[in-house]
């Protein structure tokens, strides 16, 4: 009897550990793909306009859902759905972005519908290494963050490629968890315009 008893207690704990497997897998399986990309342009809620282009380039390779690799370098591709200055918004700005291409080499683009859940600061460099170059204050072998006193390389913060948190660490910038009716992805200025400079880095979740 209790040889019988031992049997079936081991179907069933094989049978809740199967489970889980399948369980583990299929939300592995359905989790979003994300993309890391950097922006190419710039953007300025006090001179932006609904309907400028958005473009971003990726970080790294991805795998969508379907197995379609998407090599570093793909354009990212969007526009921009909503715009509010300082001014109009009484002191608060807004920009809501809406990625939905992704345009790789060849000519291949896909469509998509991308949705912005972090974004962080470009590496910063104490003061300007173009100016200082041209002003002499460094040798050309001194170019590369790093190589020098002046320009030491930039420290890996939390918020890096390899341990990125969920929403904005742009000084005052916020970012919305949901996208709006448009598709588009909210970010915020309380105080200040959005500025969005060259080589800001965004992961996009595609839907």
């Amino acid at each position: 009897m209790q040889v019988r008893r031992s049997y079936w207690t081991g179907c069933l704990i094989m049978a809740m550990l199967l489970i889980s497997s399948f369980s583990t897998s299929g939300s592995a399986q359905n989790a979003a793909p994300a993309l890391i990309a950097k922006f190419t342009t710039s953007l300025n809620t006090k001179t932006a306009k609904v309907g400028d282009t958005v473009e971003a380039k990726t970080e790294k390779p991805a795998k969508l859902a379907d197995g379609t690799i998407i090599p570093k370098s793909t354009k990212l591709l969007g526009r921009v759905a909503v715009v509010q200055s300082k001014q109009d918004g009484n002191g608060k700005s807004t920009v809501a972005i809406a990625f939905d291409k992704l345009e790789m080499k060849g000519g291949v683009s896909l469509p998509i519908k991308g949705q912005i859940v972090a974004i962080w600061p470009a590496p910063e460099y104490p003061g300007n290494l173009y100016f200082d170059m041209r002003a002499g204050a460094i040798k050309p072998e001194d170019q590369k963050p790093g190589t020098n006193a002046a320009h030491p390389a930039p420290s890996k913060s939390s918020d890096s490629e390899d341990n990125i948190k969920p929403g904005s660490t742009l000084d005052g910038i916020s970012i919305e968890s949901q996208m709006n009716a448009l598709g588009a992805t909210p970010l915020h200025g309380l105080g200040r315009e959005v500025k969005i400079n060259y080589e800001v880095a965004i992961e996009v979740e595609l839907k």
